[in-house]
């Protein structure tokens, strides 16, 4: 992902190099010989009834299961495009504006400097949303947003 942002949104907010982006914190995965404990576990959650709905975010066809928790960029659900970005704006604690809320490299300025309109139609925004309409950045495979907004 650090290469993908580099050649893709340097423009944007060069990374630091100080600090490690946010998306690091996105590098679970289950390792390869617990997959199928997983697997048998929902299995048993799946064969009671419960008094509450269960589900699971995201809700994985049983082939993409194992790539899916094994850590793999693809996503599941076979998702194309992420629509948050469409019809949504992140204020984050600081004031600043996000694309997305869960990374905030993705920062298209300030509400302390410009105003909500001013910010949903600048420039910044406008080429965030271009590219991530192009396509899916590596670590959004990994986003919740991705599996609620998306298709």
């Amino acid at each position: 992902m650090d290469e993908y942002y580099r050649t893709h949104f340097a423009w944007l907010n060069p990374l630091p190099s100080h600090t490690t982006p946010s998306w690091h914190s996105y590098t679970y995965h289950i390792e390869p010989e617990k997959v199928t404990l997983l697997r048998q576990q929902i299995q048993k959650v799946n064969s009671r009834s419960w008094n509450i709905r269960i589900r699971y975010q995201p809700a994985l066809e049983a082939d993409e299961f194992y790539a899916f928790v094994g850590g793999s960029d693809q996503p599941g659900q076979r998702r194309k495009q992420c629509l948050s970005i469409s019809n949504r704006m992140d204020v984050l604690a600081d004031g600043s504006v996000s694309s997305c809320k869960l990374f905030p490299e993705f920062s298209v300025g300030s509400l302390y400097e410009k105003g909500v309109l001013e910010l949903w139609e600048s420039e910044a925004f406008r080429k965030v949303r271009e590219t991530i309409h192009g396509g899916l950045t590596p670590i959004c495979s990994k986003c919740v947003l991705l599996y609620r907004h998306g298709r």
